[in-house]
């Protein structure tokens, strides 16, 4: 049982961002330069990794959850060998039915921490989005923002990062845990 987690959400911090559409097909999903590697590095030092994923695309009919639920088991393939996923949560609905779950709101990490007694003081949330900085302070994670800092509004995050493999580092350096080493499930 993993002791330390980690939240990420999907699209910009593990895929390409789909312009103007959803990632609909498993063959539209495409990871990140680098996203194979940060899993990778989180993986080994013990981290539980759970995916948070708003998919208003399933609300609006721009996909179907069986259709959601092929590209989540093609992220699973792209990644074998890299990472296993504790979990992933969606939020299928659309940002006018004020959901819970939707980010901005914490529902998702919420429910993630319910299931899995996950201690969401001591985790990170990794977010391409202002929503996600405000779903991670919200929850009371401590967040890292992936991408430009411009895009941020009114949100602070913890800390900033170029993309999944400098968020990993950063992780591990405030975890007290160093890339060159793992963590052992024996005493």
């Amino acid at each position: 049982m993993s002791l330390r987690f980690v939240f990420l959400d999907r699209d910009g911090v593990l895929n390409r961002s789909p312009v103007k559409r959803y990632v609909a097909t498993p063959e539209e999903l495409e990871l990140l330069p680098g996203t194979r590697e940060g899993l990778s590095l989180l993986s080994a030092h013990g981290y539980g990794i759970v995916i948070v994923t708003n998919q208003q695309g399933v609300a609006l009919g721009q996909l179907s959850s069986e259709a959601l639920a092929a590209v989540h088991d093609e992220l699973r393939r792209q990644v074998s060998g890299a990472a296993t996923f504790l979990d992933i949560l969606v939020c299928p609905h659309s940002e006018f039915e004020g959901c819970p779950c939707r980010k901005p709101r914490p529902g998702m990490l919420l429910e993630a921490a319910r299931r899995h007694a996950i201690p969401l003081a001591r985790t990170f949330f990794v977010g391409d989005n202002p929503t996600d900085v405000a779903a991670g302070h919200a929850a009371g994670t401590r967040t890292i923002y992936v991408g430009e800092s411009g895009a941020l509004a009114e949100q602070a995050p913890d800390f900033l990062a170029e993309d999944l493999i400098a968020a990993a580092r950063i992780i591990l350096r405030e975890d007290g845990l160093s890339v060159g080493t793992t963590t052992s499930a024996c005493p």
